[in-house]
């Protein structure tokens, strides 16, 4: 009986040590998985990005000191503001409505646009994105009816670590007139140090070639009771697909936690169409501030 009692013991301490050493094998592969995601930066993103799925407002104000069209000086001198608020659902379809506001228009607030769309990013890193969307064009001055409407498309591919993108994008615009835009971009993310050791900085350029052959709505514009012979003459050259413009942006951005703030300068190099010569560079300042409310 004693012999059976010690070996029924024996038996039961090797089951405790043998699933000792099974756990600790367990918890070791466990923090050798957590050790890798986090020495990966890249990795822990996508899997973070795979076991949350959020929805999303995104709020946001942007200012810039100068207005052009597409580059060209209007011998107008005013800014412009754009409030913008953006629900995304986590099956990627969005809702979003913003305005833009010219401080010598009057009434200011020129236009209020609303946007329903879809977007998705795919490919095993995730850094392939699609963007489809339709866009209401709602202006204070009831007489602008040339573009009430737009369809958009946009496809954006970018490196494993997000140093470098590049994204195409066409627009429709219709209404009592119609025409199309097109543009590519090619842009780079490159983080320059934190702050406190949490809050990023980042450098962002951009550069944007901007096509089109939409048609041109005047009816703000004669609003202002000023001369301004270039709108008049370049209604119909417009007409005709070409490049319009090229635009260099070379913003700061400062992340702190779910809020954002961009500081930028940018440079707009205006492709002179025939009739238009000592078409002069242009460039403004803007800022833009923005957060990002996230929930389950």
């Amino acid at each position: 009986m004693k012999k059976l009692l010690l070996l029924i013991g024996f038996i039961c301490m090797a089951g405790n040590l043998f699933a000792q050493v099974k756990e600790e094998e367990q918890d070791a592969e466990i923090d050798a998985i957590i050790d890798e995601l986090i020495l990966d930066e890249n990795s822990i993103l996508d899997y973070i990005d795979e076991l949350n799925k959020y929805h999303v407002l995104f709020l946001s104000v942007a200012y810039n000191n100068k207005t052009y069209f597409l580059g060209r000086d209007l011998n107008i001198d005013q800014f412009t503001l754009s409030p913008q608020a953006i629900y995304q659902h986590p099956s990627g379809a969005y809702i979003g409505i913003s305005g833009v506001v010219y401080s010598e228009f009057d009434p200011k607030w020129d236009l209020t646009t609303a946007t329903l769309g879809f977007s998705n990013n795919f490919g095993k890193h995730d850094n392939f994105n699609f963007d489809i969307s339709y866009s209401r064009y709602l202006f204070t001055d009831s007489a602008s009816r040339d573009f009430e409407n737009s369809f958009d498309g946009s496809f954006s591919i970018e490196t494993k670590n997000r140093l470098i993108g590049a994204s195409a994008g066409v627009t429709y615009f219709f209404g009592e007139e119609q025409g199309f835009q097109n543009n590519f971009d090619i842009y780079s993310t490159v983080n320059l140090f934190k702050i406190n050791n949490k809050h990023l900085v980042s450098f962002n350029p951009q550069l944007s070639f901007i096509l089109g052959n939409e048609s041109i709505d005047t009816s703000r514009i004669d609003d202002l009771i000023v001369d301004i012979p270039i709108i008049q003459t370049v209604v119909n050259e417009f007409e005709t697909y070409a490049l319009r413009n090229t635009q260099l942006s070379v913003p700061l951005n400062l992340e702190i936690n779910d809020f954002e703030l961009e500081i930028g300068y940018n440079f707009n190099f205006p492709n002179a169409l025939i009739f238009e010569s000592n078409l002069e560079e242009s460039s403004f300042f803007n800022l833009g501030v923005s957060y990002i409310f996230s929930f389950q």
